[in-house]
């Protein structure tokens, strides 16, 4: 949406205020999964009739994110089953508390 990025630093800080986010699990899924989904829901919201095109560059911004600082992100593929992912999710938990 050609928002300047230090417009979203400024507001993520204020809304988080002094609150530090140690890690973050990134959700990334494909084209055809993401129009699967989308065409099921019952009612869509408006961030349901963006375009492709608009997930596409915000997915590709958040991973590259992830790249900047790999040790604060876990990139877990939404397109593996449910099952799969909260494995991995569960795991990479304890290892970060300590269990």
């Amino acid at each position: 949406m050609k928002i300047d990025k230090k417009i979203i630093h400024n507001i993520n800080n204020y809304l988080l205020n002094k609150i530090k986010i140690d890690f973050t699990f990134l959700h990334i899924v494909n084209d055809m999964n993401l129009k699967l989904r989308i065409n099921r829901r019952k009612i869509l919201n408006r961030y349901d009739k963006f375009s492709y095109a608009f997930y596409r560059k915000v997915q590709a911004g958040f991973i590259n994110q992830s790249k900047l600082n790999k040790k604060k992100y876990l990139i877990v593929n939404s397109n593996n089953k449910i099952t799969e992912n909260k494995k991995i999710i569960i795991k990479k938990i304890q290892k970060i508390i300590k269990i």
